[in-house]
């Protein structure tokens, strides 16, 4: 929030390394989510995209607390981050599968999911 993105990307790698270490599956997953949004903001679109395929992977495989949550995240990051590299399709598929997630899931994540329907509002703005 410094505006040091790139030290924050240093920072957050060296978390995802000792969370690998640990062999702590969640906050691995939290890390990769975390890095993928710094690197969206420097542009780096496909290192962000591959740390976002990563986290779902890994949450996919439950071994992650709250995985559902955090797969919902990583659908939406990866929806958005697909929208910049004009994959329109992918991306719509992305926010659509998180969207899902956050349905089913209650209240307070439905409330988080609204950022779907923004973004998805977004993507479609720029496509018509």
């Amino acid at each position: 929030m410094s505006g040091q993105i790139r030290r924050a990307v240093s920072l957050f790698e060296g978390y995802i390394s000792v969370s690998e270490k640990r062999n702590d599956k969640t906050n691995t997953a939290i890390g990769l989510g975390n890095v993928a949004t710094q690197q969206l903001i420097l542009g780096s679109l496909n290192l962000a995209e591959r740390n976002l395929r990563r986290k779902i992977k890994l949450c996919r495989k439950k071994v992650v607390d709250d995985e559902l949550f955090q797969e919902a995240v990583g659908h939406q990051a990866l929806g958005r981050v697909l929208s910049y590299r004009g994959a329109w399709h992918e991306a719509e598929q992305e926010l659509l599968k998180s969207q899902k997630i956050f349905d089913g899931m209650g209240t307070v994540e439905t409330n988080l999911g609204s950022g779907n329907w923004a973004y998805r509002s977004l993507h479609r703005l720029v496509i018509w």
